[in-house]
């Protein structure tokens, strides 16, 4: 199945062997992961659904050397997300993706309480009009890269490589703890809700026995230790909400500044956690793509206030490919 993005409005699809026989409605829910919703507003689009270069309807059975085209044009900007005046790091951009370098103290949605200057509002502001797709979030005091879908399909083409953990997310860890800490390893404690908090997390054993626990699994790579801090680089193979913060507090290692899981520190004012460096299959061409946000001020003078050196992403130690099956 080829796939082109032109501008990314609309998607090209040569059918071969493997989708000879499908109707589109199968196609686009079953193999390119499309909501309900987005197949209703193709059908509702004149030119939503085309099978060589005529109109097609969803129950249209594919035949072999057909081409299908779909217009995955975004009709309208996302209507709850209020514009924000405020800049944007932009780390890369192409015609399917977008990724920036989210600031620490930004929430990237907008929620009931934090309604005015968020993450989407300024991509809005600055890309206006577009719906904004995030594949995946950050917590709003971590900072770091955000990658954005310009487009339907490739939306759900990450949503299906965050199922198949096929994004590879190397984070900078600062922790505080007396303990000798570990040159490096992996963290393997399911994770579920605290029942006393909205909020917070607790981990289990990977054992089975703690029902509505999820399977959690951080690969981890001691970078410099200078007691009571320690530089961790981390992967976090699977992505549970606080996964970082709960495993590494669960270690011993809680985060500097990381008052759910630790305590308040006086050289940062927020937990240190910055997602360094994602790296993925491009959405439509398929070429590895590793984007890399750099550090922030207040991070960076963190490092220094903890006697330690910020690492130059392009020498850190790769994790083994076998752990992050």
């Amino acid at each position: 199945m080829a796939k082109k993005s032109e501008g990314g409005d609309r998607v090209e699809i040569r059918v071969d062997e493997a989708l000879e026989g499908l109707t589109v409605k199968k196609l686009l829910l079953d193999r390119l992961k499309f909501s309900r919703a987005a197949v209703t507003a193709l059908k509702h689009k004149p030119d939503g659904i085309l099978v060589n270069g005529e109109h097609k309807t969803v129950r249209h059975q594919l035949s072999l050397g057909e081409t299908l085209s779909l217009n995955t044009a975004d009709t309208a900007p996302s209507p709850r997300i209020k514009e924000s005046v405020g800049p944007i790091d932009v780390l890369f951009e192409d015609d399917a993706v977008l990724a920036v370098n989210k600031p620490p103290h930004m929430a990237v949605h907008p929620s009931k309480k934090l309604q005015d200057d968020t993450l989407a509002g300024r991509i809005l502001h600055h890309r206006y009009p577009m719906v904004f797709r995030a594949a995946g979030r950050l917590d709003k005091d971590t900072s770091g890269v955000v990658i954005c879908a310009k487009s339907q399909v490739v939306s759900a083409t990450f949503f299906h490589m965050i199922r198949r953990h096929g994004i590879k997310k190397e984070y900078l860890v600062l922790t505080e703890s007396e303990k000798t800490p570990p040159k490096h390893g992996r963290i393997e404690l399911c994770i579920r809700r605290d029942p006393e908090s909205y909020i917070s997390r607790v981990c289990f054993p990977a054992d089975g026995t703690e029902q509505d626990s999820e399977r959690a699994l951080t690969l981890f790579t001691l970078l410099e230790s200078r007691p009571p801090y320690h530089l961790f680089l981390a992967s976090p193979v699977t992505g549970r909400t606080h996964q970082l913060r709960a495993h590494f507090s669960a270690l011993g290692f809680p985060l500097v500044g990381d008052t759910l899981y630790g305590k308040p520190s006086d050289i940062i004012d927020r937990q240190t956690l910055h997602a360094l460096r994602l790296s993925f299959p491009h959405p439509v061409t398929s070429e590895l793509l590793s984007v890399t946000a750099p550090l922030h001020g207040d991070y960076l003078n963190a490092l220094e206030k903890a006697g330690l050196t910020p690492p130059d992403p392009n020498s850190l130690p790769p994790f083994e490919s076998e752990d992050m099956k």
